[in-house]
């Protein structure tokens, strides 16, 4: 049982971190949908549709981790295995939705605060569906390299039924190449948010401005994907332990951050309801002592 302590404890950390992540996060979407301030806002779009991305991947994984546990305590046969093929493959595609749309709100949001006019009036031209359709296409092309550029066919690993171990070599290189790009350029367009909001506005002596609600929340996703996403998917590719060894070690870590994040978003989503003081209202459209340029980057102490 003590070779089994290590896969069952990041087996539980797993469980219990994508279930506290997806139940929070089904109540994410329940006040992005009830409240008529995120309805009309189009920056908030991009946000919700990484919530569903969310709630998908952590609704499966806790069910994925759960089976795990199941797995080291009674043992696996090939029904198993399979069932945790197909579950892990939905929260791999789900994870490679949630990291592109990640990185599209860090872009975003990039591109709001140093071009906020031409952001402004062109932003909400583009059709609501496209770029959840191009974020959710990458989902797709994991599938697509998986089965024909990889020529992948499931044959059941009895000894290791995490879905890594189940994978081929071909799409593990692929998979951990397209992170690594994903990665890599939310980190580089992170720097460059964060180099606006706070090294920017601190040379221009703006301090005693809030940064927006949008931008806190791009800002909390790009950290906790780097954080949590990367560091544990850099861990793996280091080969240093083995998943019959330590269990998903790679993957639980994340469904933590997760949480953590679903939790936060929580907070912030709650404060940016629609106030119900009639004269606070305008502050969500108009604020005549503000620039173009601040009104996308920052909100007023009142907020």
């Amino acid at each position: 049982m003590s070779g089994h302590l290590a896969p069952c404890l990041m087996s539980t950390l797993g469980c219990v971190s994508s279930t506290i992540a997806a139940i929070i996060g089904f109540y994410n979407i329940y006040i992005v949908l009830s409240n008529p301030y995120f309805k009309k806002k189009y920056e908030y779009q991009m946000f919700f549709f990484r919530f569903i991305a969310d709630f998908v991947m952590t609704g499966f994984s806790s069910v994925y981790y759960f089976l795990l546990i199941v797995s080291v305590h009674e043992g696996a046969d090939e029904n198993l295995a399979l069932l945790e093929y197909w579950l892990g493959l939905i929260v791999s595609s789900s994870a490679t939705v949630r990291v592109v749309t990640s990185f599209l709100i860090a872009l975003e949001r990039t591109l709001a605060i140093y071009f906020p006019i031409l952001f402004k009036n062109y932003r909400s031209k583009i059709p609501k569906l496209l770029l959840p359709l191009f974020a959710l296409s990458f989902g797709f092309i994991d599938n697509f390299i998986l089965y024909v550029i990889c020529g992948y066919v499931f044959t059941p690993n009895l000894s290791c039924i995490i879905f890594t171990c189940q994978i081929n070599s071909c799409f593990l290189k692929y998979y951990s190449m397209n992170k690594t790009i994903m990665y890599g350029s939310t980190g580089t367009v992170l720097v460059a948010l964060c180099t606006r909001l706070f090294i920017v506005n601190w040379i221009r002596s703006v301090r005693h401005e809030k940064l927006s609600r949008v931008n806190k929340l791009a800002l909390i996703d790009a950290v906790i994907v780097l954080l949590f996403d990367f560091s544990s998917s850099f861990i793996a590719a280091r080969g240093i332990f083995t998943y019959q060894g330590m269990g998903p070690y790679d993957a639980a870590p994340k469904m933590l951050g997760r949480a953590i994040e679903a939790f936060v978003v929580s907070i912030q989503l709650n404060r940016a309801r629609i106030p119900t003081h009639p004269h606070d209202n305008t502050r969500h459209t108009t604020n005549t002592n503000k620039t173009p340029v601040l009104m996308f980057q920052v909100e007023s102490k009142h907020q």
